[in-house]
């Protein structure tokens, strides 16, 4: 089953301080609401799995700058087993485009030991889409990427706002379920990301806010800062 299949939407990512955390969480909590995951303090644990080929292209790509791209991993919340999904995220310059699709432990384990048939038998059409896609580009697993998220909403425009926090790299493995598995800090492990996403515009009230916050633009992506500590080891 095909979850999002959605037009375009604008996504920025900044660094922030510890002291414009605290600040920028207050504000926002003040005409946003938190996703249903957040919870009222902690946020929840985001881990991801992603792929590459032969060429680490997706990797190369990101240090490049090319304006299109894409990537492929495995996400689940809370390393609960139930809701697993198979995404495709394409980034076109500020804008970014994701397939999604929801898959079995079962599935994240033949994937994990190269088999994708599941993918290939199943009647979803995307499923057998990613199929192709991961024996034609041969796409391995090579980082598990770790963080905590704080996640706020408005009901219009697909407006999100996260700051993540604890970003941490992990070796791929069959310790992806495993809340407990090894990670290894990275250089943004103490700081904060703030990621801003929308559809077509931003009220000015929240453009105002965040204006005071979001100075330092993040260029290199999650992927490619935990790709770098695990190849570093």
């Amino acid at each position: 089953m095909l979850l999002v299949n959605a037009p375009k939407r604008h996504e920025y990512k900044y660094l922030l301080t510890i002291k414009d955390y605290h600040e920028l969480r207050a504000r926002l909590k003040k005409v946003m609401r938190l996703d249903s995951f957040s919870g009222e303090n902690n946020g929840y644990l985001v881990r991801s799995l992603y792929f590459d080929d032969p060429y680490d292209t997706s990797y190369h790509e990101k240090v490049a700058g090319v304006s299109m791209r894409k990537k492929y991993r495995i996400r689940i919340y809370n390393c609960d087993q139930r809701t697993i999904k198979l995404e495709e995220k394409i980034k076109y310059i500020d804008m970014v485009h994701k397939n999604s699709c929801i898959i079995s432990q079962q599935d994240v384990m033949s994937i994990l030991e190269g088999d994708y048939s599941n993918l290939l038998n199943s009647s979803d059409p995307f499923k057998q889409y990613l199929y192709v896609k991961f024996i034609s580009r041969i796409l391995k697993p090579k980082v598990i990427v770790d963080y905590f998220r704080e996640a706020y909403i408005l009901p219009y425009n697909r407006i999100r706002v996260t700051i993540d926090r604890s970003l941490a790299a992990g070796k791929p493995s069959e310790d992806f379920f495993n809340k407990d598995a090894i990670t290894y800090r990275t250089d943004l492990m103490y700081a904060f990301i703030l990621e801003v996403k929308y559809d077509n515009f931003l009220p000015d009230y929240l453009k105002s806010i965040l204006n005071l916050y979001g100075g330092t633009r993040l260029a290199v992506s999650k992927y490619c800062l935990c790709r770098e500590v695990i190849e570093s080891m």
